[in-house]
């Protein structure tokens, strides 16, 4: 069985779902009255939300140039070398 090499759809995606359940947890606290609960939730959620970023930085790329795609959503054609991206 072959190993499908993910599109940039998919890993924008593994991103947005990241970020929200970062924010989900951060907001978690909010039924909480424990201070202890409130630094830890709120600690673990602004971690996944860095991961999802260090995650785009490292797999949201061109798949022709290795160019960054800085851009909101997924882009037709890379800035860099002006091909168009899977």
């Amino acid at each position: 069985m072959e190993k499908k090499e993910k599109t940039l759809h998919d890993h924008f995606a593994v991103i947005e779902k990241m970020l929200l359940i970062g924010f989900a947890v951060m907001l978690l606290p909010i039924f909480f009255e424990n201070g202890l609960w409130t630094g830890i939730l709120m600690f673990l959620g602004f971690g996944i939300m860095v991961a999802a970023c260090i995650y785009r930085n490292k797999n949201f790329k061109c798949s022709h140039c290795g160019g960054r795609l800085n851009v909101r959503g997924v882009p037709k054609y890379c800035p860099d070398c002006g091909k168009e991206v899977s």
